[in-house]
């Protein structure tokens, strides 16, 4: 009578085979990986600071709009407004 012995199927993670696929490519190829990385991440985190800037930007410009309304206030000019941005 044979005996049948069952081995057990390795798990590798997804993250284990990417990087055993990295660390098996050549120096330059590393090098272009990571430079890609951080091109992608100051991207992001610009991208990022520009949406904080344009979310406060329309919140202090509706703020400004319900004041001129509850206090019958007349709002800034384009022309105002494009000379204190030039000021700042």
């Amino acid at each position: 009578m044979a005996t049948i012995t069952h081995i057990p199927e390795q798990q590798i993670s997804t993250i284990d085979a990417l990087w055993a696929l990295i660390q098996s490519q050549k120096m330059s190829v590393r090098k272009a990986l990571l430079k890609r990385f951080m091109d992608d991440e100051a991207y992001a985190d610009e991208t990022s600071k520009q949406k904080t800037y344009i979310c406060n930007t329309i919140e202090k410009g509706w703020m400004e709009l319900k004041k001129s309304v509850t206090d019958g206030t007349q709002l800034k000019s384009a022309d105002e407004l494009l000379e204190e941005l030039n000021n700042i």
